[in-house]
């Protein structure tokens, strides 16, 4: 995973300060790969110990591990750069931001599992939708987009719905998690306890490091937004849940071709 992937997860942690600091990695990465953290420091005028709560906070081990990340994604990116034009705005700087996530969601090769995915929402008999605070609109989204298709399921939205959950899994439960960072401590226990009781699990994330992902019986890794500066220098966040809709729906549309495979097959 890559420095703008793991800001992308940790992106609605970041304090003021820590904004200060990925604003400068953002614009100017190599001037990190030539000075020492306390040089780095001085000048974005920040304290060494802040850089250091920093690249932890993104998962890194240290500055060292940090810099080496950001001098890998830099080769990476000059290799692949394309020439930007001169009339470039920030409105299509945001539209590419989304045009390249969609882009790497359509290079996965999903198609088995969203198949097995819609089989085992059609053969389950209590499939929740998970989701906690802004991952709850797209957990809500694949309530709405599988009632267009005739099937109701619930959406859980909070951690007092969640605790209750827990006490009535069972091998007749289906969950499904739509997780941004993958939260492992919170959903891996969710999903040890649903192997227990035999009940299935299916994660929806954009963290490829997720434990918890690892353990469900399906895992949907997508791929991150990309922080930005805009015009003014500020920076700011695409909303990469976006994804979590888009695979909402396609979700839904892999129940309804279900749906017709087995009306035709009877």
């Amino acid at each position: 995973m890559n420095f703008k992937e793991r800001l992308s997860l940790n992106y609605g942690k970041l304090t003021p300060t820590d904004k200060v600091i990925t604003t400068s990695v953002v614009k100017q990465p190599e001037f990190f790969f030539t000075h020492t953290i306390q040089q780095v420091t001085d000048e974005i005028n920040v304290s060494p110990a802040a850089m250091s709560r920093y690249v932890k906070k993104l998962g890194y081990r240290g500055f060292k591990e940090f810099v080496l990340a950001l001098e890998q994604q830099q080769d990476e990116t000059n290799g692949t750069a394309q020439k930007k034009t001169e009339n470039e705005t920030l409105f299509s700087k945001v539209l590419e931001t989304y045009t390249e996530s969609l882009e790497r969601s359509r290079k996965k090769d999903f198609d088995n599992d969203l198949r097995l995915a819609s089989a085992m929402i059609l053969d389950t008999p209590h499939v929740k939708a998970i989701g906690i605070g802004n991952s709850g609109l797209p957990a809500k989204q694949l309530v709405y987009s599988l009632y267009t298709q005739g099937l109701f399921i619930e959406a859980i939205t909070s951690q007092t719905q969640i605790y209750y959950l827990k006490e009535l899994l069972d091998a007749t439960y289906l969950l499904i998690i739509y997780t941004v960072s993958g939260i492992d401590d919170y959903y891996r226990e969710i999903v040890e306890n649903a192997q227990k009781v035999g009940a299935k699990t299916i994660i929806i994330t954009l963290n490829d490091e997720s434990q918890a992902a690892e353990l469900a019986d399906i895992a949907f890794i997508l791929p991150n937004g990309q922080a930005q500066v805009s015009e003014n220098g500020s920076l700011y966040q695409v909303d990469n849940r976006i994804l979590f809709f888009v695979l909402s729906e396609s979700i839904a549309y892999y129940v309804k071709n279900e749906l017709d495979q087995r009306h035709q097959n009877n």
